[in-house]
C-alpha cells in the first residue's frame, strides 16, 4: 500500500508541475493564430500598387482591435486559473 502511495504523491507532484506549462500552450497557440490571421489580412490585395498600400494597412486595423480583445479575456480567465489553483493549495 506504501508503494500505491509514493506512486499516487509522484504523479500528482508531476501533475502541479507541469500545470503551468500545460496551461501556457493555449496562450501561445492564440498568438500564432492572431499573427497568421493578420498576416493573411496584410497580404490580401496584392494588384495594384496603390490598393496594397492603402488595404495592407487599413485592412488588418479591425483584427488587431480582435486580437487585444481576446488577449485581454485570455488574460482575465488564465488570472482566474492561477488564483483558483494556488488558492487551492495553498489554503485547503
Amino acid at each position: 500500500m506504501i508503494l500505491v502511495f509514493f506512486l499516487v504523491g509522484f504523479v500528482e507532484v508531476m501533475s502541479i508541475a507541469f500545470r503551468p506549462i500545460s496551461l501556457s500552450f493555449p496562450s501561445l497557440r492564440q498568438y500564432f493564430r492572431g499573427r497568421n490571421l493578420l498576416d493573411a489580412m496584410s497580404r490580401t490585395i496584392t494588384h495594384p500598387a496603390w490598393a496594397k498600400a492603402i488595404f495592407s494597412a487599413l485592412l488588418p486595423i479591425p483584427f488587431y482591435l480582435l486580437e487585444l480583445l481576446v488577449g485581454f479575456v485570455q488574460a482575465i480567465v488564465f488570472m482566474l486559473l492561477t488564483a483558483v489553483f494556488y488558492g487551492r493549495h495553498l489554503h485547503p
